[in-house]
């Protein structure tokens, strides 16, 4: 998937991860707080999905901080290595708005995060990896969501 699908959807182009001097990772902008899904984007192709119920910000903290979430570990890993290589690795934000079904309460965040996933099938993202490779198999591809 490029990313002009994600701009289509409504999601905008945030920023992008930069190296620091000590081979770690930092944004070049100020990130939201609120809930989202986000999108890594090396040479216009999403690379990774992911979605930040507690907020944009914290979840990119996690990025650069964290030493024992596993996900934020191997991600931050493929980031150092793109930038390594010269390359950018950008970030694209959507903030969906509450919703609900029927008087039901519905998880955009979930929802969008899962269905690009299953559209995409970014290299970064392990979960539905298998599955993907599966619906190719047998010419299902999971549709563009509409968003």
């Amino acid at each position: 998937m490029e990313a002009s699908a994600l701009l289509a959807g409504g999601f905008k182009r945030s920023g992008c991860w930069r190296g620091t001097e000590t081979g770690g990772i930092e944004l070049d902008f100020d990130s939201d707080r609120a809930p989202g899904v986000y999108a890594y984007v090396v040479d216009d192709v999403v690379m990774y999905v992911g979605s930040a119920q507690r907020g944009l910000h914290r979840r990119f903290r996690n990025y650069i901080l964290s030493q024992t979430m596993r996900t934020s570990q191997r991600v931050r890993g493929e980031i150092v290595r793109v930038l390594s290589s010269g390359r950018t690795v950008e970030i694209y934000t959507l903030l969906p708005p509450a919703h609900d079904w029927n008087g039901l309460p519905v998880d955009l965040i979930a929802g969008v995060e899962e269905g690009l996933i299953r559209a995409a099938l970014p290299e970064w993202n392990l979960r539905g990896r298998s599955a993907g490779r599966k619906s190719r198999s047998n010419s299902l591809r999971a549709p563009l969501p509409h968003l």
